[in-house]
C-alpha cells in the first residue's frame, strides 16, 4: 500500500532510496515524526503521493525526484505537506503529477503548515483530468512560508496558487505557460510576491482575488501574458509598486469588483504594441473607491496619451494618476 509507513518515529534519515510503483504512498510519515531528512531519493509513479508527511516539524525533503505520481480518482501529489512546521523542501523535481477526473495534480502542497520554506524545486507540468494542475498550492490557512526560487511552469490550471493562507512570501519564481502564473485569493491577506518572472500565461500573471488587504506586490516582471498582467478583484489596501508590467495581451492592470484604496505607483506600465491603449481596466463597482496610479511610468508624459490608457468602465474617474 505504502512503500514507506512511520509513525511517530523521530530523527530518521532516508537518502538514495527508490521507492515507486505503490497503490497509495512512496513514503507516509505521520503523527509528528519530527527531525526527518529525505535526500536524494526517487518517489516516483505512486497513487496518490511521491512524499506525504503529516503533522510534525524540523523536516529536510531534500533533492529528490518526486514526479510522475497519479491516479484515475482523487488527488495525486509529488510532495504534500499536512500540518507541518520549520521545515525545508530544497531542490526537489515534483513534475507531472496527475489527479483524477475531477480533482488536482499537484506539485508540492502546503495545507495548515507555517514557516517552512519551499526553495529551488520544480514543479512544472502538472494536471488533472478536470484540468486543475498547480505547481505549488498553499491552503487551509497556511501561514509565514517562504516560496522562493522556483520554476512552475506548464501547468494545466496554476503556477503558484495560495488559498486561506495569509502572511507569505512568494519571491524570485518563475512561473510560465500556466493558465495564470499567480493566483493567490480568500483571505490570503499580507502577502508578499517580490522578484518573479511571470510571463506567457494564458490568462494572467498574478491574480489577487477577494479579501487580499494589506498585500505588497513589487519587483516583478509581468510580461505578454495573453489576457492581464495583473487582475486586481475584490481586493483593498493592496499596494503594487515597482513592477515592469508590459506587453499584455488585453490590459496590463485590471480591477474590479469591490475594490477599494489600492495604490499603484512607481510601475513600468507598458501596453502592448496591438492594443497602445490597453492599460488600466477601472471596473471596479464599490461607491466611493479611490485607486492611486501617480508615478508611473506610461511610456510617454503626454497626460492626454496617458488618460487614453485608462478605461473608467465604472466609478468614473476613480483612479488618479
Amino acid at each position: 500500500f505504502h512503500g514507506i509507513y512511520f509513525v511517530i518515529v523521530d530523527s530518521s534519515v532516508f537518502q538514495g532510496d527508490s521507492i515507486s510503483h505503490n497503490g497509495a504512498n512512496g513514503v507516509y510519515l505521520i503523527n509528528g515524526c519530527d527531525t526527518v531528512r529525505i535526500q536524494d531519493g526517487y518517489f516516483r509513479y505512486n497513487v496518490l503521493a511521491g512524499i506525504d508527511y503529516r503533522t510534525g516539524e524540523k523536516r529536510s525533503i531534500l533533492n529528490n525526484s518526486a514526479d510522475n505520481n497519479a491516479t484515475s480518482a482523487g488527488n495525486a501529489y509529488g510532495i504534500y505537506l499536512d500540518g507541518v512546521a520549520n521545515s525545508i523542501v530544497n531542490g526537489n523535481a515534483a513534475d507531472t503529477n496527475s489527479g483524477g477526473s475531477s480533482s488536482n495534480g499537484i506539485g508540492i502542497a502546503l495545507a495548515n503548515c507555517t514557516g517552512n520554506i519551499v526553495s529551488n524545486n520544480t514543479a512544472s507540468a502538472n494536471t488533472s483530468g478536470a484540468s486543475l494542475g498547480y505547481g505549488i498550492f498553499l491552503s487551509t490557512n497556511s501561514t509565514g512560508n517562504t516560496i522562493s526560487g522556483n520554476t512552475t511552469n506548464s501547468n494545466i490550471f496554476r503556477g503558484i496558487a495560495a488559498t486561506s493562507s495569509p502572511g507569505n512570501t512568494f519571491s524570485g519564481n518563475t512561473a510560465r505557460l500556466n493558465v495564470a502564473g499567480i493566483h493567490l485569493q480568500n483571505n490570503s491577506m499580507a502577502s508578499v510576491v517580490t522578484g518573479n518572472i511571470l510571463t506567457a500565461n494564458s490568462q494572467y500573471g498574478i491574480h489577487l482575488q477577494s479579501a487580499m488587504d494589506s498585500s505588497i506586490v513589487a519587483y516583478n516582471i509581468i510580461d505578454s501574458n495573453t489576457l492581464y498582467g495583473v487582475y486586481a478583484s475584490g481586493c483593498s489596501g493592496v499596494l503594487v509598486v515597482q513592477n515592469d508590467i508590459r506587453q499584455n495581451g488585453r490590459y496590463q492592470i485590471v480591477i474590479d469588483a469591490f475594490a477599494m484604496s489600492d495604490t499603484f505607483q512607481k510601475n513600468n506600465i507598458a501596453p502592448s504594441t496591438g492594443q497602445p491603449d490597453s492599460g488600466v481596466l477601472n471596473g471596479a463597482i464599490a461607491a466611493g473607491a479611490v485607486l492611486t496610479f501617480t508615478r508611473n511610468w506610461w511610456g510617454t508624459a503626454d497626460s492626454a496619451a496617458i488618460r487614453a490608457r485608462i478605461y473608467q468602465k465604472s466609478n468614473a474617474d476613480s483612479v488618479i494618476y
